[in-house]
Order: C-alpha cells, then sequence, then structure tokens
C-alpha cells in the first residue's frame, strides 16, 4: 500500500502546483467605448468631483450635470489637472488621484464629443 500512498501524494502536489496561479489582470476591463455622461461619467463625478466642498455648489466649475461637467471638460486644463500633470493644480487636490481607468473613461468622453 505504500506505492499508492506515494503515486496519491505525488499527484495531489501536482494538482495543487497547478491549479495555484496568479490571477491575471483583464486589460479589457477598462472599457472605454462608447462612453456617455448618463452610463459613466456621472458616477465619477458624483463619487470625486461634485461631493460637499467641491465642485457640487461650493467650488467652481460646478461638475453636478451633464451640461456644467460637459461644459468644463472643454476647458483646456480639465484633463491635465485630473491627470495630475506637472504645472497644473491637480484634481483631486487632495493628493488622491482617479485610477487610470477612470481617466481613461473620462478622456475617451471627452475625444468623442462628451455625449451625454
Amino acid at each position: 500500500m505504500k506505492p499508492s500512498y506515494s503515486i496519491l501524494l505525488l499527484f495531489g502536489l501536482f494538482f495543487i502546483l497547478h491549479s495555484c496561479t496568479k490571477d491575471k489582470v483583464d486589460a479589457s476591463a477598462c472599457n472605454t467605448t462608447e462612453v456617455t455622461y448618463t452610463d459613466e461619467i456621472a458616477s465619477i463625478m458624483n463619487a470625486s468631483c461634485a461631493i460637499p466642498g467641491c465642485h457640487n455648489g461650493d467650488q467652481p466649475p460646478l461638475l453636478v450635470d451633464f451640461t456644467s461637467t460637459s461644459t468644463a471638460s472643454t476647458g483646456s486644463s480639465f484633463l491635465p489637472r485630473i491627470r495630475h500633470d506637472e504645472g497644473f493644480s491637480a484634481m483631486p487636490p487632495d493628493g488622491s488621484k482617479l485610477d487610470q481607468c477612470e481617466i481613461d473613461i473620462i478622456t475617451a468622453w471627452i475625444a468623442d464629443g462628451s455625449p451625454e
């Protein structure tokens, strides 16, 4: 019976080693096609920009609806500020930065003409 335990142990070890792999990040998880204000941009703005003390009525520009956000996004400093480009005041100003997918989504939205 000893040989069968060895085979079973070897098989179990082989199974464990081959089943433990690192999860790969799906590069397609960030969808930047057909981005609209309603489906993607509003939630980013509401979570990160149009918050108390910021662009919800206290600090211009307002980023509380499609019209205000679309208008603000046409400014030459809008994208450089959310990307934290050197020479521009970073937004959000607390040092936190939108994640790259959110920046890519906003960039695609602006490039597509800021559809509602």
